[in-house]
């Protein structure tokens, strides 16, 4: 997720001018590059992760597991499924979407949108059911984005790498 924010952190700064030195377009084709490694491993550590609690078969943890992927949220479970790798994969696997900024950006705020519904359902869905409110979620997500900006962009400041 760190990454993808960046991608769109810096497309932001780069379109609105801010940054001190423009970044060169080669660069967000690098920075897809490393989102598709990082989907890649993202998909592995989920696999093996699966693999072992279903190997295991400990009740505790495939319960756990099984109602989050047909319990209240498992429309939110299958969709950061999509968000986090299905999406970025099958866009990024291809050097032409790595080539286009705006679809880089799409790809970057998928994996986000992924991340954030895939916390809630940690939160929420321990068991797969649960009343935990989504706007809880957003607050906190908020909170914790606001408090990354703020410190990200002091820190850009102090070393002069923005403008203002």
């Amino acid at each position: 997720m760190f990454l993808a924010f960046l991608v769109i952190w810096i497309y932001a700064l780069n379109s609105g001018n801010k940054l001190v030195s423009p970044v060169p377009e080669r660069v967000y084709n690098y920075l897809a590059q490393m989102l598709l490694a990082f989907t890649l491993l993202y998909i592995y550590t989920y696999y093996a992760q699966y693999l072992t609690i279903w190997y295991g078969n400990i009740p505790d943890e495939t319960d756990r597991v099984f109602g989050m992927m047909f319990g209240d949220y498992a429309f939110i479970w299958w969709a950061v499924l999509a968000l986090k790798f299905v999406i970025p994969f099958a866009s990024l696997c291809f050097p032409a979407t790595r080539h286009h900024v705006s679809a880089i950006i799409a790809v970057a705020s998928c994996i986000i949108t992924g991340t954030i519904l895939e916390r809630f359902v940690w939160i929420a869905g321990v068991n797969g059911t649960g009343s935990y409110p989504i706007v809880a979620a957003i607050v906190v997500c908020g909170v914790v984005a606001l408090a990354g900006f703020l410190l990200v962009r002091g820190f850009m400041q102090s070393r002069s790498l923005i403008k203002g």
